[in-house]
């Protein structure tokens, strides 16, 4: 048996120890995976029943956001990672698939495929564009069942064309759209119509799909919508127009399925292998017992995010942890499961258990640098160019000559503020040499603290209605330049360019532009302190 515990909808399939599907089901979540997981199972035991069978689980997988919850709670055999098992379950099936492209609620996966082994993939864990739950919510939000959205949109007799992109840019694009008169169904359309490209286009930034391979698997919940498929097989056959052969697009069978049979076919795999599962059993997932704490006792502080937890105490006869050191006391025959944590060290409530996490973490830090945190400092240290500025000039007669000379020597002492934002991570290195080079001292190149929560929130109060959060945190940057560092140490300008061209080393690219957000972030931020009266 598999299961998957997606973030918008749970999915379970029981496989026979041949692997074809023998029962399946999908639902809805209702945000409480262990409630999710009762019902399935109990769906999934009428299924069977009602043909006049029996189950016996020899295996049981979990994948999915709440896969680790699953295990713990149901003793199951593996815990899954779902790129592992959307492979599994697309091999399964379609043993000749080069890319993988599965769609869900809160993200997007594409597995590139080479002789049947993983080549690349890519993950969509944090942008909400090229999603599923964004044509789900918009779809409630006029009035309808998700399950009309692909009737709906295929009655429109048109659609607007949104710009592909953030979702919370086409949020507005939906509004105004709204206002020009365009109908809930023909939105609709024009939101499927852009998914492909906010997949391909915009969060992989895979334009030439033909290079890929030939046969696209699509899976996932989003792929139950026929509007969402149909634009997607039209955008991919456009992209082999004059390739001289036409792509083989598949929707999977059990698309919505696919990563609780992958699950599934891992827990089978461990079977062949001699495994027997812990299973707890169909009777006690159906009296399955827990009780929810979420309270400031269950607020986490071991780090800076401060998340608010929620803890899940589930019944586990055999569980014993009410040694534990707790704000919220354990009984026997409990265990306690914690959710809603942003990093490992909300994982545990014991100072001293959280040490010998931090201790791990550090460790594999040491071992695997984060190389995003190495080149964000590197790109804002000096490189020590050689000076390549004109010496001072022996003699100054006429005004102009004089006026050279001053400006020449104040450059020693001349302090620059730079906001540490946007495309700055890249072309710092450039800037600082530039200025270096003409003689400015690296230690007078001033650089904004790194973006954090307090940052922001100090310096948040003015400024532009933004959607957009890298281009909003540009006033908080300046800000701190100017009431932090300027009172440390007066500054005497701030270099904050607008850069629209970024030469780029890819080949055979559209364009090299930077968003026009991003290029006017500058004029914005400038308007934020010096066209305000407050």
């Amino acid at each position: 048996m598999g299961i998957d515990g997606g973030s918008t909808s749970t999915k379970a399939v029981l496989l026979s120890e041949d692997g074809e599907v023998m029962v399946k089901c999908y639902q809805l979540s209702k945000g409480n995976p262990l409630e999710d997981t009762m019902e399935m199972f109990a769906n999934l035991r009428k299924q069977v029943e009602d043909q006049g069978a029996t189950v016996e689980l020899l295996g049981v997988g979990s994948t999915g956001y709440a896969k680790d919850i699953l295990k713990e709670v149901l003793r199951a055999d593996v815990a899954l990672v779902e790129t592992v098992a959307h492979t599994e379950a697309a091999l399964h099936f379609y043993p000749e698939a080069d890319v993988i492209c599965d769609v869900g609620g809160q993200d997007i996966k594409l597995i590139i495929l080479q002789d049947g082994r993983v080549k690349d993939f890519k993950l969509n864990t944090q942008c909400s564009a090229g999603n599923g739950y964004f044509l789900q919510s918009t779809c409630v939000g006029f009035g309808f069942d998700v399950k009309e959205y692909a009737d709906l949109a295929f009655s429109a007799k048109a659609m607007p064309m949104f710009g592909y992109g953030c979702a919370v840019f086409m949020q507005s694009d939906i509004v105004d759209f709204q206002r020009q008169g365009w109908k809930p169904e023909e939105i609709m359309a024009g939101l499927a119509n852009v998914l492909p490209k906010n997949i391909w286009l915009y969060v992989s930034q895979i334009p030439n799909l033909s290079s890929l391979g030939n046969t696209f698997i699509l899976q996932g919940g989003t792929q139950h919508n026929l509007a969402a498929v149909k634009a997607q097989v039209d955008f991919i056959e456009s992209r082999f127009k004059d390739k001289g052969r036409k792509p083989n697009v598949i929707v999977h069978q059990h698309c919505g399925e696919s990563g609780a049979i992958g699950a599934a076919i891992e827990a089978r795999r461990l079977y062949g292998r001699g495994l027997r599962t812990n299973f707890i059993g169909f009777d006690a997932v159906k009296n399955i017992s827990y009780a929810t704490h979420r309270s400031e006792d269950t607020r986490c502080y071991f780090c800076k995010n401060k998340c608010l937890r929620t803890f899940i105490d589930v019944q586990i006869l055999s569980a014993d942890e009410s040694w534990k050191k707790s704000k919220i006391p354990l009984a026997k025959g409990v265990k306690r499961l914690i959710v809603g944590n942003s990093c490992e060290k909300g994982l545990v409530e014991d100072v001293n258990d959280m040490r010998e996490i931090k201790k791990g973490l550090d460790a594999m830090k040491k071992e695997n640098p984060n190389m995003a945190e190495v080149g964000a400092k590197a790109a804002f240290r000096s490189y020590s160019p050689p000076l390549v500025a004109d010496p001072l000039p022996q003699y100054a007669f006429t005004r102009k000559q004089k006026e050279r000379a001053r400006l020449m020597k104040r450059r020693k002492d001349l302090r620059i503020g730079v906001p540490r934002i946007l495309n700055m991570y890249s072309v710092a290195p450039i800037f600082s040499a530039y200025f270096e080079a003409l003689g400015i001292p690296a230690e007078n190149l001033v650089y904004s603290d790194f973006t954090s929560e307090t940052l922001y929130k100090e310096g948040a109060k003015r400024g532009a209605i933004d959607p957009c959060f890298p281009s909003k945190v540009g006033i908080p940057h300046v800000h701190n330049l100017l009431y932090v560092h300027h009172k440390k140490k007066p500054l005497d300008i701030i270099f904050c360019p607008m850069l629209d061209d970024l030469p780029s080393d890819l080949k055979f690219v559209q364009d090299h532009r930077a968003c026009p957000t991003v290029v006017t972030t500058p004029e914005a931020v400038k308007a934020a302190f010096t066209k305000e009266g407050d």
